[in-house]
């Protein structure tokens, strides 16, 4: 297995290294930050899809320098957030052997979703960390003035991409000391905001006209791209005009799911947030990285003091799907996967029922944040 999945990391690599136009989400970010900031007419002649707030939030590693430079500069943050990322699951995951472990390992740097992100440039593993980081400061750090900037900082990078992040903030939500650093983060989105539109120079006069294009834009790309979503089933149905109330409807009865179910164990919640993450909006292939986390949820209860067979074949299953060649699933049995995700969300929302952790954890998510 590491054999085949380093020569699938070592193909991505040379992409986006060396390929003229191989990480092709870098090189259109370059481009639309560098057109933003040139006053383009974005929305209206280039067809953006991304808030005003997310160029600047982007800026410092794409925004500056060479393609060449700019290529080295993605790839050393992501080596930085991989390490990072991995390191934090591999503890949480507590792997019982060194195979497990090596497994655990290469789910996450060979798998398919890991290797497009790396290959295309894109943000997915960047604001993945900034979410899952969020919600272990907020659980488990003491409250306090450095722990709130720290969590401003991981929320205003997961505001880059709400579609993707959105619904972990359902974890925390109904924690204590939570409501502050939000606060700081929307305070901070809102200010960027109005700074990368002052510097794009759009009169106040032509804010309401960007913002209506803006979101034309945006409707078209959930309803026409992307796969595994109610997005693309709606536009596929012809009911494109349910997409928002879709959506809107699905994170909702996410939010009283998991106010229901605070008491569970944390990595459930997370597994679950993970998947209505992954269907309730618009997602392309590397946006699969989000199932790295159910299979960590699974893992732990496989691995817990009772034996759980169900979770070790929806384990084994997910893990398999993660490794496997991307292009024939999506051609052939991208239904496949769908139920397999939903599946796994039926069976971690079943196992939140039953608050006892992992391998002896503590039973609940919020006792281990009150006693912080």
């Amino acid at each position: 297995m590491a054999a085949v999945l380093s020569l699938r990391l070592a193909y991505e690599l040379n992409r986006l290294l060396f390929e003229p136009g191989g990480p092709i989400d870098l090189l259109v970010l370059r481009r639309m930050i560098r057109e933003w900031f040139a006053g383009i007419p974005f929305y209206v002649e280039r067809g953006g899809i991304h808030p005003p707030a997310v160029f600047l939030l982007l800026w410092p590693i794409y925004g500056w320098g060479s393609d060449t430079l700019t290529r080295w500069a993605y790839l050393l943050a992501t080596a930085v957030v991989i390490l990072g990322f991995g390191r934090l699951l591999l503890r949480e995951a507590r792997p019982a052997s060194a195979r497990e472990r090596a497994l655990l390992g290469l789910l996450l740097l060979g798998g398919y979703p890991t290797a497009i992100t790396i290959g295309n440039g894109q943000v997915t593993l960047f604001l993945l960390f900034a979410a899952i980081g969020g919600v272990f400061v907020c659980l488990r750090d003491a409250p306090g003035a450095g722990r709130d900037v720290l969590l401003a900082g991981l929320f205003l990078l997961a505001l880059i991409k709400p579609p993707l992040t959105l619904p972990f903030f359902w974890v925390i939500a109904f924690s204590k000391g939570w409501l502050r650093p939000a606060l700081l983060a929307l305070t901070a989105y809102g200010a960027l905001t109005a700074v990368s539109v002052a510097l794009h120079g759009t009169p106040l006069d032509g804010l309401l006209a960007m913002v209506r294009s803006w979101y034309v834009r945006v409707e078209f790309g959930m309803s026409e791209t992307g796969y595994g979503n109610i997005h693309g089933l709606l536009g596929r149905l012809g009911w494109s005009d349910w997409i928002l109330p879709a959506s809107g409807l699905v994170f909702a009865l996410h939010g009283l799911w998991a106010f229901r179910h605070r008491e569970a164990d944390l990595w459930v919640l997370l597994g679950v947030a993970a998947i209505v993450a992954r269907i309730w909006a618009y997602h392309r292939v590397y946006d699969d990285l989000l199932l790295i986390l159910p299979l960590i949820a699974l893992y732990r209860l496989a691995r817990g003091p009772a034996p759980d067979r169900a979770a070790w074949a929806l384990f084994l299953a997910g893990g398999a799907a993660l490794v496997a060649p991307v292009t024939p699933i999506l051609a052939h049995a991208s239904w496949a996967l769908v139920s397999m995700w939903l599946l796994q969300l039926g069976y971690l929302m079943h196992r939140a029922r039953r608050p006892t952790g992992a391998a002896g954890d503590p039973a609940t998510p919020r006792a281990r944040s009150i006693a912080a």
